[in-house]
């Protein structure tokens, strides 16, 4: 036995050893690596190929003549369906304003061709719109408009939803509605397509599809159409995910992005439109919302201005009841690093669809805003000669500690990567540099380097290290400093023609201010100002955004009036 086992051991002529028999386990192991690594392979190559591929079939005259606008969208929750060939979806294609849901690049062709997006259908006549359904893919939420039974809860493809009224419905109770589409709760704020030209503008290199002229549907009773400008960038990517829903709801060319188009030319057909009243929706942050009202100053019929707050501050948002941050209107946080699935959406559009009726019975506010112009005078050898910067103030405009930490907080977020940003980020921010200001009190001292005039009179300040000129109630995101007494001589207004004034100590004089506290150092109203920096740059902000100011002349004056929107109290 000993002789037979070093035999097997050694292996006879011409037979394999122990050792070198092949081991099962290993070659399947080895054939799955090897599979796996292919696969990695072809997917990679589908990645890097992707744009070229897409780019060259959404550029194809059929996709464009259909009006859909397909983009990417990897279909990461269960229950949806291609419209076409009706296979479950884990990723594919969407029309971002009517809904339809493909699979791959043939399903895409299909589609187009067989069935155009709701801005270029074929069921639009000159006096009516009919329904624009769109067959599956619905949420459990949504409930029939005939029985009031939930839809969609069957496997596969069942049940419609209009892209217009946003109304579903069971197949079968469909035949009971009428077949003219009155765009629902929302119709008054909807352009109908039939009452609407476009024309192309935008960049050279991206040219973007814009109003040209749009004319009054006569089955709408008091027409108000909305039109919602975003900034895609703002909340973290959440104003992207907000555009994106608001197509589904209203005309795609409602929706403007302040990146891809020039809002002037975007906006001025509203001057040829006198007779037509119109509402806007801003949906960004305060230096989004101060840049788009000195837009829509210069138009000679202005529409009221709405504000869906996505910025850090909004402190105006805050003051027109329409809320901050983290008021829960919209679960949109942190929507640049994760996926909005389908049921995130559900829950939005239903929410937009209040926020549409509540900008409809929404009041009238006017807006004082201000012209603060910075003349600075610098010497040279032969002469000397004056640089005049001019800014416009919504909400403040101040001198010294806070716009110090807001200087600090905007150099270094723009090192942020993007996929980190976010309000709690720029909070932290906001307090790591107040508190570097403890310690190094850049602004000690600041009532001996400026000098301050209200109204024609030298004003004599205490010991401070900033300023602040209030045009609003809120300040620092939603600290009201003012806090008005019974009989208060000096009321606060929005539209009085006057700015508060007052002064903080240092930034722990601030950051008592925000937990309530403390107060601040009431220093007066006035409808005029002039301050003269005398010997040092100090630091400065307006609405902000914040820069390191030369020794200048600044003076602020009032410029106009604005026309918000103040939402409706809850009875």
């Amino acid at each position: 036995l000993q002789n037979s086992s070093d035999t097997l051991e050694r292996g006879e002529e011409g037979l394999p050893s122990k050792e070198e028999m092949p081991d099962p386990l290993e070659d399947a192991m080895s054939g799955i690596a090897i599979c796996g690594a292919l696969a990695a392979s072809i997917y990679g190559l589908r990645l890097i190929t992707a744009p070229i591929r897409n780019k060259s079939v959404l550029n194809d005259p059929t996709v464009a003549k259909s009006g859909h606008s397909w983009v990417v969208e990897p279909f990461i929750n269960k229950g949806q369906f291609c419209n076409i060939c009706e296979q479950n979806l884990t990723g594919g294609y969407s029309c971002s304003q009517c809904r339809l849901r493909v699979d791959d690049v043939r399903c895409l062709l299909l589609a187009s061709k067989s069935q155009a997006c709701k801005v270029n259908a074929k069921s639009m006549t000159a006096r009516r719109l009919k329904h624009h359904w769109v067959l599956g893919n619905l949420d459990p939420d949504d409930f029939c408009a005939i029985c009031e039974e939930p839809c969609g809860e069957e496997l596969g493809l069942n049940d419609f939803w209009c892209a217009w009224c946003c109304r579903a419905v069971h197949t079968d109770c469909k035949r009971e509605l009428p077949e003219t589409c009155d765009r629902g709760t929302h119709g008054r704020s909807v352009i109908p397509p039939n009452h609407i030209v476009m024309r192309k503008g935008g960049s050279r290199n991206q040219k973007e599809m814009v109003i040209e002229s749009i004319s009054v549907p006569p089955d709408i009773d008091n027409f108000l159409p909305l039109f919602v400008i975003v900034n895609p960038k703002s909340g973290s990517g959440a104003g992207d995910i907000v555009a994106k829903v608001f197509k589904t709801v209203l005309h795609p060319a409602q929706i403007m992005d302040v990146t891809r188009c020039n809002m002037r030319n975007c906006l001025r057909f509203l001057d040829d439109h006198p007779e037509i009243t119109s509402r806007v929706l801003i949906c960004g942050g305060d230096g989004t919302i101060a840049s788009i009202m000195s837009v829509i100053e210069e138009l000679k019929n202005r529409p009221s201005i709405a504000i869906l707050p996505l910025g850090t501050g909004n402190d105006l948002s805050r003051i027109l009841n329409w809320g901050d941050e983290s008021d829960g209107r919209f679960s949109l946080k942190e929507c640049s690093i994760t996926n909005i699935i389908k049921r995130q959406l559900i829950e939005i559009q239903f929410q937009i669809l209040n926020l549409i009726k509540e900008i409809q019975e929404a009041e009238i506010q006017p807006l004082d805003r201000w012209t603060v112009t910075i003349d600075t005078t610098r010497r040279g050898i032969a002469h000397e000669h004056t640089d005049q910067r001019v800014e416009t103030m919504t909400n403040y405009f101040s001198i010294g500690v806070d716009a110090r930490v807001t200087f600090g907080m905007q150099s270094s977020r723009t090192s942020v990567p993007k996929a980190l940003a976010s309000r709690f980020v720029n909070k932290l921010l906001f307090f790591t540099y107040g508190s570097l200001d403890l310690f190094t009190r850049t602004h000690y001292g600041l009532e001996r380097k400026i000098e301050l005039i209200l109204d024609g009179k030298t004003i004599p300040l205490p010991e401070i290290e900033g300023l602040v000129f209030l045009n609003i109630q809120c300040w620092g995101a939603g600290v009201k400093v003012w806090r008005e007494t019974e009989n208060d001589p000096q009321p606060q207004k929005l539209d009085d023609k006057k700015f508060e004034v007052f002064a903080v100590r240092s930034s722990f004089h601030i950051a008592k201010l925000q937990v309530g506290m403390s107060s601040p150092l009431r220093i007066g109203q006035a409808s005029e100002a002039t301050i003269r920096l005398l010997n040092e740059s100090v630091h400065m902000q307006s609405d902000g955004e914040a820069w390191l100011q030369p020794p200048s002349t600044i003076t602020i004056t009032h410029k106009t009036q604005s026309m918000m929107l103040r939402k409706k109290d809850k009875e």
